[in-house]
């Protein structure tokens, strides 16, 4: 049996390492609460909103710095103008490849960096995906592909065995349960 000290120590310890939350905890407490207000939020961004390019949840009205990464927040019209023009330049580069097709795939469960390299590496398995370009901030992919060589079903389904749910095709729900947390 546990003396009355030993007893007060152990819950002592309990209490204060229990109440006590590290920044990592913190932080993924922040982004389950932005997650579940995650389409009320995206419909506030306006023109002055300013995000990061590596964690879109960290928005702010006005400039600033990410409080996770510390990079450079960018208005989001900076941001889109960014991605349009990158989007452009990958169209111009594979609009006189014979064949190429270009898709766009809705990914709304992708949040953050740790998302967009898990969605990089499964595309970079399918060969017959030419070029692609990942948009964390507005959930969307821009690829192109040559049909001979795979085909949309191919591509969605590399994105829901890495977790994610596509328009056409739910995620598997074991690898959907081993996503970081923003991306749940």
């Amino acid at each position: 049996m546990m003396s009355k000290s030993t007893l007060f120590i152990v819950l002592a310890f309990s209490f204060i390492y229990g109440c006590t939350k590290s920044d990592k905890e913190v932080r993924q407490e922040k982004v389950k609460q932005e997650n579940q207000n995650s389409d009320t939020a995206s419909s506030r961004l306006t023109d002055e909103t300013y995000v990061c390019r590596f964690h879109p949840l960290e928005r702010q009205n006005g400039p600033g710095n990410c409080p996770i990464c510390g990079a450079e927040l960018v208005s989001l019209d900076t941001y889109n103008k960014e991605m349009a023009r990158k989007n452009e330049e990958m169209k111009k580069k594979w609009k006189t490849y014979a064949g190429a097709a270009y898709l766009v795939i809705d990914l709304p469960s992708i949040k953050c960096s740790d998302c967009e390299s898990i969605v990089v590496n499964s595309l970079m398995k399918d060969r017959g995906i030419l070029d692609f370009q990942v948009d964390i901030v507005n959930k969307d992919v821009f690829l192109f592909f040559d049909p001979f060589k795979t085909k949309k079903e191919n591509i969605e389904s590399l994105l829901a065995d890495a977790g994610f749910d596509t328009k056409d095709k739910k995620a598997t729900p074991g690898a959907a349960r081993n996503l970081p947390d923003c991306c749940k």
